[in-house]
């Protein structure tokens, strides 16, 4: 059961908490948001609009009255209501409040905010997770997922977009992260796709999710648990794979405790499970050293 109360009233008020710290973010983007900079949960530095959005976010929960433990790249575990007492009718929830902080800071329009949640656990993992949305912080989109009920965009459901591997006259665009020691130089691995790194990886993988883009690699194993939560399961939904190319300190996703902020990953996503596969494969083959 997920919640006693309806679950489509849950979603409202998470819904409502996003779009208040977006809202706020987005009217401050003119003003200078770097003034004070802080070492988050993740051991990464945070702006301003990171710890708002965070604090919106979580004071919107409160005044909705509900009852949980939002895990939260910023501040790391943060308790609201009481849901200790009142675990039935408690959530978790795993949220990076600005995903994009540095195109925010130099006004380029591109990130989001996303969270990933579900019912209530003690020491609760990915696999705990049953919903998720993720928000444009600069367009009116949402991307929406629910464990078994598929995933939708702006209230419609996303239709699975085709992969072609043989379309030689329209290459696969795929965003690609691989400043890194570990690749070797010469793999030749970009002649072979359009790649391109947009700076918020929540988004280029909505678009995946969208069919705007092919697939997604990080290789550079700094990807977080909360960069990839939400559209994971979102991504999922639609039929598509989400893979670790390297070997993760925890062998399956699901098994990721939300309480561990600071892991990094490399991995390969996309809609069509065949692409994740191939690519995949061709970055251990080729790629990594």
């Amino acid at each position: 059961m997920w919640l006693n109360e309806s679950f489509i009233e849950t979603d409202l008020k998470i819904n409502k908490a996003m779009i208040r710290a977006k809202r706020e973010i987005t009217e401050r983007v003119t003003q200078n948001m770097r003034s004070k900079s802080t070492i988050n949960a993740a051991g990464q530095t945070s702006i301003d609009a990171d710890l708002i959005s965070e604090k919106i976010f979580l004071n919107t929960l409160i005044n909705e009255k509900l009852h949980g433990v939002l895990y939260s790249e910023e501040s790391g575990v943060l308790e609201f209501g009481h849901p200790s007492e009142n675990k039935e009718n408690s959530i978790v929830l795993m949220l990076d409040p600005l995903d994009g902080s540095q195109n925010y800071v130099k006004g380029l329009p591109i990130g989001c905010m996303s969270v990933g949640y579900g019912s209530y656990k003690d020491n609760a993992t990915l696999g705990d997770l049953s919903s998720a949305m993720v928000m444009n912080l600069y367009k009116d989109e949402v991307l929406f997922g629910k464990l078994g009920d598929g995933s939708y965009y702006n209230g419609n459901r996303i239709q699975k977009t085709e992969i072609s591997l043989t379309n030689k006259i329209n290459p696969l665009i795929i965003s690609y992260y691989f400043y890194t020691k570990r690749i070797n130089q010469n793999n030749g691995f970009t002649r072979h796709y359009s790649t391109r790194s947009l700076g918020s990886s929540a988004w280029e993988l909505a678009l995946v999710a969208l069919g705007k883009s092919d697939a997604y690699i990080d290789i550079r194993g700094v990807l977080k648990a909360h960069d990839f939560c939400a559209v994971k399961l979102i991504l999922e939904e639609l039929g598509g794979k989400f893979t670790f190319v390297v070997p993760p300190k925890y062998k399956q996703a699901e098994k990721i405790p939300l309480n561990d902020f600071k892991t990094g990953y490399s991995i390969v996503a996309s809609s069509d499970p065949q692409l994740t596969d191939h690519l995949a494969k061709e970055i251990q083959e080729n790629v990594l050293r």
